[in-house]
C-alpha cells in the first residue's frame, strides 16, 4: 500500500474538549489509501467533524472515497490557495476563509488543519496565518 508519510498531532485532548464543535480540515487526499490519518482521527474522535478536500481526485478515486466515509467525515472537491480560482480540470481552489464561509463555519475554530498539497501549501499558509485563528492551529 502506498504510504504518504507519518503525521502527528500534539495535544489531542483539544478534540475532546471541543465537544460537538470540533472541526478538522484536511487538504490533500489523493486517494483512499493515502488518507488513513483522516480515518484514524474520525474513528478516535467521533465528536469531531472531519472535512476533507481535494480538487484533483479522479472519478474512480472520488467514488471509492465517498463510499468509505465514516458518518463524521465530509468530502468537498475544493483545494486551498491564497485566492479563488478554477484549476484546469475544473476543480475549485479557495482561501481558507472562503471555505469556512461556504461551509457555514465562519466564527468557528478549526482544531486541526492538515495541508499536504504537493507544495501548494506554501501559497495558502501565509494567508491563513493572517486570520484570527491562524496562530492557534
Amino acid at each position: 500500500i502506498p504510504f504518504d508519510g507519518s503525521k502527528y498531532i500534539c495535544d489531542s485532548s483539544r478534540f475532546v474538549d471541543a465537544g460537538e464543535d470540533c472541526l478538522i480540515y484536511s487538504f490533500g487526499i489523493n486517494r483512499m489509501d493515502e488518507c488513513m490519518f483522516d480515518f484514524d482521527l474520525a474513528s478516535r474522535f467521533p465528536n469531531c467533524q472531519i472535512f476533507m478536500f481535494d480538487p484533483t481526485l479522479t472519478p474512480i478515486n472520488r467514488r471509492e472515497l465517498m463510499d468509505g466515509l465514516l458518518p463524521n467525515m465530509h468530502f468537498y472537491p475544493w483545494g486551498i490557495g491564497n485566492s479563488e480560482r478554477t484549476m484546469g480540470n475544473g476543480g475549485l481552489v479557495l482561501p481558507i476563509e472562503m471555505v469556512k464561509e461556504r461551509l457555514g463555519h465562519t466564527g468557528r475554530r478549526i482544531q486541526a488543519l492538515k495541508i499536504d498539497v504537493e507544495g501548494a501549501e506554501w501559497y495558502s499558509v501565509p494567508e491563513f496565518l493572517k486570520t484570527s485563528e491562524g496562530p492557534l492551529v
